[in-house]
C-alpha cells in the first residue's frame, strides 16, 4: 500500500541541498519506520522483568533486540514518487500511480539495510518542497508529520487551518510504502 505524508520543514531545511534535505526527512521519518536500521535494534518485547529474552520468540530469535518498531507505520518513502507534484497541485498523475513492482521491490531491500535512497529515486525538490501557503487546499487532509504532533492522521484535530498554524514552514510531500 502507499500514501502520501506532509512533512513539515523550517525554510532553512528546506533551502538545503537535495541530499542534506533528504537524510532531514529521514530523521523526521525514522520513528515512523517498521524496520529499524540495522545496529540500532531495540529492547524486544519478550524480555521478562529481569531482562532475559525468550529464546524461542520469532520476532528477536532469542537475542533480546528486536528490528522491529512496534508503532512503524511504513516500510520506505520517497520524496513526490507516485504523488509528483500533488502538494503543488493537487493532482496525482495517473501514468505515474501504477508503479513498478521491481523499482518497489529495490527501495524495500535498500530502505530495510538501513540505507536511505539514493538521490535519483527521488523526485525534485521544486515540484515536492513549497512554503506551507503554496500547498494545495485538495491536499490537506493527508497525514503529516509535525514537530509538535508527531504522526497525525487528521491535522483538523489539532487546528482550523495548518497554513495559519505554521505559517512561517514549508512542507515536502512524500510517497511512502507500507
Amino acid at each position: 500500500m502507499h500514501g502520501f505524508i506532509i512533512v513539515l520543514l523550517t525554510e532553512e531545511e528546506a533551502q538545503q541541498g537535495k541530499a542534506h534535505l533528504l537524510h532531514h526527512i529521514e530523521k523526521i521519518v525514522y520513528p515512523y519506520k517498521r524496520a529499524y536500521d540495522q545496529g540500532d535494534e531495540r529492547v524486544c518485547g519478550c524480555a521478562d522483568e529481569t531482562g532475559a529474552a525468550n529464546p524461542n520468540c520469532e520476532d528477536c530469535k532469542g537475542t533480546g533486540k528486536s528490528p522491529h518498531n512496534p508503532n512503524g507505520k511504513l516500510d520506505y518513502w520517497v520524496l513526490g514518487g507516485r504523488y509528483e507534484g500533488f502538494i503543488r497541485n493537487g493532482k496525482i498523475d495517473p501514468q505515474k500511480s501504477i508503479g513498478d513492482f521491481f523499482t518497489e521491490l529495490i527501495n524495500f531491500m535498500s530502505s530495510s539495510s538501513g540505507n536511505v535512497l539514493p538521490d535519483s529515486s527521488h523526485s525534485e525538490i521544486d515540484t515536492n518542497v513549497v512554503p506551507i501557503d503554496h500547498i494545495h487546499l485538495n491536499v490537506l487532509r493527508e497525514v503529516w508529520i509535525t514537530p509538535d504532533h508527531g504522526w497525525v492522521e487528521n491535522i483538523f484535530n489539532f487546528t482550523d487551518d495548518p497554513r495559519q498554524k505554521y505559517k512561517d514552514h514549508w512542507v515536502a510531500g512524500i510517497d511512502y510504502h507500507s
